[in-house]
């Protein structure tokens, strides 16, 4: 589109007169505030481009062309391809960039409207959704009469939602702006090696991100004003003094000045995204007061709501522990962090994850906001490990692992590797190939490797690719696999399950629920209460049509479950559901439990099972559909 445009006014200034912008704007259908901003742009192109442009507020424009070999080739690019948004994605996603980028000018809405080739009604739509994903970030699109829309907020938060709706900014055919990235990127990994801090190659990249898109708004003038409090915060942290070193690095790198507060900036991106270390060979973790009762009190909730206790899982308090540290400055800041297996987790650690959305309400109310689906899926990976190690007798064993750049692939590999093979995994350490002649390999199992190693190791080796593969993950689990336990019974009886029941809130259901539990068990009186006092502590609906309401804590005499399908579906909290679980677990007690909420949880995501059991409200189909939930949580 801007391709199009710029031949079209570069076409319309071949000539040996000037012309008006005025003159421009009317031939070219565009209006003469778009005609001088392209102009603007043009003129600083053409520069590298063998020809240059000469402005009079008089007689207008004048194209001057000093290379026209050059120049030729210049126009031919712009005609090789012409980008467009036409999906509505793709729009809202050029809105973004275009109101963002902005600064304090306002923007017409005809002007948007010539640039999409779109109608107003059209704009009108993509703007709404704009609205909501600025909002997200505590931004405002506001619009002035005469003058067209703008997006109001705080610099920091403007750069966050920059970074987020950046596309594709480390893969570029703009040869300026990849060696821009270059320059920033080896600033960044000087400052990471000298300061020994570790943080995840997609994290490394955000950065890369982030401190470009800082870099572009300082030299426009736009600079992050920290209040003095987080600015002292913040300067006491070790990852101050990475900063000031990547800063000083910048600096000389872009000719440009640096104020503290920047400095301040790039450190609390460093604080958001920081690998804590609690290897046994690195030391350990020291865990501040507040942190520690932080994670005590994550794991009480836990215990409370599923008769599971972690409170002497020292392995799983301090992951959590390495993990809240980094979340909170981003909590702090309203900073986001992506999560790209989301769903996947979602689908194969359905109870760990469970188990984190409740965790996390305590966070919510703890730090009053709002926790991202993309971090409770973090939260989930180490209590998923941790229910591997309670239910699993298998013998762990240890492992290498190595990779051609040592420590961004192989973390990233490291990760995985716990994330889906944790029952069989002791301890994982990391290095890359040059790094294993130093490793002694005493204890050590087994060595994973992405890269030959082109000396003899003392080990059985494992080749894989750094992004496992089917054949990978099963060549793995070949090598560490052990006997599985064995499972457990099923606490549903034909008494509580209810089916074409209609209601018309989420209120309703649950009342309908307690009501006819009542009949059937033995409850106490508080047993209402209790499971909407749970209702407002956190989300019990997790997208596929279910929801899962339960006690705030372990309240009868045994354990059961109840299950209701909906004649047709209602709003639950901000999904829709129509089968609905309610769990209560019997007090005093942590028999059975795991298992159970392990096939419940694996039965409420399960997209077919779930349209399977509305489609046949019937009991007998729910008792097939939970004994195949159970072979699949056994395998």
């Amino acid at each position: 589109m801007k391709n199009k445009r710029w031949l079209d006014i570069l076409y319309n200034l071949d000539g040996d007169e000037a012309v008006s912008s005025e003159s421009l704007s009317n031939k070219l259908l565009l209006s003469s505030r778009t005609i001088r901003n392209e102009l603007r742009e043009l003129k600083t192109v053409l520069e590298k481009e063998g020809a240059h442009l000469i402005s009079s507020t008089k007689v207008g424009y004048l194209l001057v062309v000093e290379d026209q070999e050059k120049y030729d080739q210049f126009l031919k690019t712009l005609g090789e391809e012409e980008t467009i948004p036409v999906t509505s994605e793709e729009r809202v996603q050029y809105l973004l960039e275009v109101l963002l980028t902005n600064g304090q000018e306002y923007v017409k809405l005809e002007d948007l409207c010539d640039q999409l080739y779109v109608s107003k009604s059209t704009l009108t739509a993509n703007l709404k959704e704009v609205r909501k994903l600025l909002d997200e970030y505590g931004l405002e699109l506001i619009t002035r009469p005469g003058y067209g829309i703008q997006v109001k907020g705080s610099e920091f938060s403007l750069r966050l939602c920059l970074a987020a709706s950046a596309v594709a900014q480390l893969e570029t055919d703009d040869e300026t702006k990849r060696a821009e990235l270059e320059k920033i990127a080896k600033c960044t990994l000087k400052g990471l090696e000298d300061s020994r801090l570790k943080i995840s190659e997609a994290s490394y990249q955000n950065l890369i991100v982030h401190i470009y898109i800082a870099i572009k708004r300082i030299q426009e003038g736009n600079h992050v004003p920290l209040e003095k409090t987080h600015m002292e915060q913040i300067s006491k942290e070790m990852e101050f003094g990475c900063a000031q070193q990547i800063s000083s690095l910048l600096e000389e790198a872009f000719s440009i000045e640096i104020p503290r507060t920047e400095t301040g900036y790039i450190a609390i991106h460093l604080a958001s995204k920081r690998i804590m270390e609690c290897s046994h060979n690195d030391g350990n973790l020291v865990i501040n007061d507040e942190i520690y009762e932080i994670v005590h009190h994550m794991l009480e909730v836990i215990k409370e709501n599923y008769n599971i206790d972690f409170h002497n899982d020292l392995e799983l308090i301090m992951l959590l522990a390495a993990h809240l540290v980094p979340f909170s400055t981003r909590i702090q800041y309203g900073m986001k962090l992506k999560n790209p297996l989301l769903s996947e987790i979602k689908s194969h650690y359905a109870m760990a994850y469970m188990m984190a959305v409740t965790a996390c309400g305590f966070l919510e109310q703890y730090y009053e906001k709002r926790i991202q689906e993309d971090e409770i899926g973090y939260f989930a990976f180490p209590i998923n490990l941790a229910l591997e190690r309670r239910r699993s007798g298998i013998e762990k064993k240890n492992i290498i692992v190595v990779c051609s750049t040592g420590r961004g692939s192989s973390q990233l590999l490291s990760y995985r590797l716990k994330s889906e093979f944790g029952k069989y995994i002791n301890q994982i350490t990391t290095c890359d190939v040059l790094e294993l002649k130093q490793v002694d390999l005493k204890d050590i199992d087994y060595v994973i490797t992405t890269v030959p190693i082109p000396y003899p190791v003392n080990r059985p080796i494992l080749h894989v690719k750094l992004f496992l593969e089917n054949a990978d993950t099963n060549a793995i689990e070949n090598l560490l696999r052990g006997k599985g336990n064995t499972l457990l019974e099923k606490y549903f009886h034909p008494d509580l399950f209810l089916t074409e029941l209609q209601a018309a809130s989420k209120q309703e259901v649950i009342e309908r629920m307690v009501e006819k539990i009542h009949q059937v068990k033995n409850v106490p009186e508080e047993f209402l209460e209790s499971v909407l006092e749970r209702e407002r502590m956190a989300v019990t609906s997790f997208g596929n049509l279910a929801a899962i309401p339960h006690p705030n804590r372990a309240l009868t005499r045994e354990t059961f479950v109840c299950v209701a399908v909906l004649k047709n579906p209602i709003q639950w909290d901000k999904q829709k559901v129509q089968v609905v679980l309610m769990l209560s677990l019997q007090k005093d007690t942590a028999d059975n439990t795991q298992h159970l909420i392990a096939v419940i949880s694996k039965l409420l995501f399960h997209t077919g099972c779930i349209k399977e059991l509305i489609r046949n409200p019937n009991y007998s189909v729910l008792l097939q559909l939970l004994e195949r939930m159970e072979k699949e949580t056994e395998e």
